[in-house]
């Protein structure tokens, strides 16, 4: 008998537990939910973007396993720091690649990251307001070799640089890395140094060394190619 009634009274806290946890899990993703329209409130009504971030940050990070829910939330702080502008890119883009790696489920918020991560590589690359372009234009040994003694030209089209192979003046395509020679002076001695462009861009003054500490300050029209000494002292052009 008695083992009876604590067979029964044991299954009765068995149910009781479930049936709590039932309701923890339902309170739970209820007021994921909430937070969501909140978030979403105080984005779209207030403009409030910053804040509206940390709410969806909070949601991520308390229901990661209401994957519908915590997936949304990480698509609008991707949304949000988008519309912050752009100083906000690289957020804006890290934000929808988590999208992509932590909710490969989500299909909808997946689809709508992707197109969001094509639009914001398109812009990164355009003009903003006021003409100005972002372009990476040399890196690594290119720009210790080239953009250290050399210049890009004000088109943003090429770099001054030496041609160590002959030690001639040369310019370098900056979108198909091609060189160009513009000295052909293996017949005399040295090399060039510092080069600058004219703010045409169709002439540039350069150093051309002679060994020791005899410098000549030159300049050479691009389309000509005949450089002209304007001054056979120790000189930087700057």
């Amino acid at each position: 008998m008695n083992k009876v009634k604590v067979s029964r009274s044991f299954l009765g806290v068995l149910l009781l537990a479930a049936f709590l946890g039932m309701i923890l899990a339902a309170s739970a993703q209820q007021s994921g939910e909430e937070l969501y329209e909140a978030a979403v409130f105080k984005k779209d009504a207030d403009g409030d973007m910053e804040g509206a971030i940390k709410i969806f940050r909070e949601i991520v990070e308390r229901f990661p396993s209401n994957v519908e829910i915590a997936a949304k939330a990480q698509l609008q702080i991707g949304i949000c720091y988008e519309k912050l502008g752009q100083k906000n890119v690289k957020q804006a883009q890290e934000a929808f690649q988590k999208v992509l790696d932590n909710f490969p489920g989500q299909s909808e918020e997946v689809r709508i990251a992707k197109e969001k991560l094509s639009s914001l590589a398109k812009t990164r690359t355009a003009p903003d307001d006021k003409g100005l372009r972002e372009r990476q234009l040399l890196s690594g040994p290119d720009l210790l070799y080239d953009g250290w003694l050399g210049a890009v030209s004000p088109d943003g089209k090429y770099v001054s640089i030496v041609d160590w192979e002959t030690g001639d003046l040369a310019i370098r395509d900056l979108t198909t890395g091609k060189k160009q020679r513009l000295t052909d002076q293996k017949n005399e001695k040295g090399y060039a140094l510092y080069s600058r462009w004219s703010p045409d861009g169709k002439k540039i003054v350069y150093d051309w060394w002679h060994g020791k500490s005899y410098v000549d300050l030159r300049i050479i029209a691009i389309e000509e190619k005949k450089p002209h000494t304007v001054y056979n002292e120790y000189a930087w052009p700057m």
